[in-house]
């Protein structure tokens, strides 16, 4: 038994109907596609995007990196010099400490004195010896030497194994000093100096 199909109005608007439905969408599918953030109003853009979070834990450190290469050596600095020369009057004091331990009768002992500062000429030397009286040029005491303008004096305060201190040299900086020993064993001196600018 054969069937046939009639064609009237009613199967051609049918027809008709769905092809442009289905073109239709497609048509408006690709007509409304959305490829970029230009085509969606700014307002719904902000909206979409959701609040910030709270900052998370800090990571740990990371491991420390190689070191660097060494960097070039820098220009010679000038040369140093010594602070200002004294005023006229002016005291400057210190201590000094020489010794040792002898191995036999007149070991040497040396150290220097140091006035970092520059005088106009070098000072006269006066030693004062353990108990001895100070002479004019050094008016003062083992607990607080004084010396007259032009003059360094040292002030002997203890000696052990030893005829005393004696002068090697001095300068517009400073001066050394040094002892013997008078036997073998254990010998020192100990003291104070105070040195005024002429």
């Amino acid at each position: 038994m054969s069937v046939t199909r009639r064609i009237n109005y009613a199967n051609v608007t049918a027809t008709l109907a769905l092809f442009f439905a289905m073109t239709g969408g497609a048509l408006a599918a690709k007509h409304y596609l959305i490829n970029s953030t230009k085509q969606i109003n700014p307002k719904v853009l902000k909206a979409l995007h959701g609040r910030t979070g709270k900052t998370g834990p800090q990571g740990p450190a990371g491991p420390h990196g190689p070191a660097g290469a060494q960097g070039t050596v820098g220009p010679t600095g000038p040369a140093g010099t010594f602070s200002t020369a004294l005023s006229p009057g002016q005291t400057i004091r210190g201590t000094y400490n020489t010794g040792g331990t002898a191995a036999a009768p007149v070991a040497l002992a040396n150290t220097s004195i140091s006035f970092l500062s520059l005088f106009s000429a070098a000072p006269t030397v006066r030693i004062v010896p353990e108990g001895g009286v100070p002479p004019a040029e050094c008016p003062g005491t083992v607990a607080l030497p004084q010396a007259k303008p032009g003059f360094l004096c040292i002030y002997e305060e203890e000696r052990t194994n030893t005829d005393g201190l004696k002068l090697n040299t001095t300068l517009r900086t400073g001066a050394t000093i040094f002892i013997f020993a008078k036997a073998a064993g254990t010998f020192y001196s100990v003291g104070t100096w105070a040195a005024t600018a002429s």
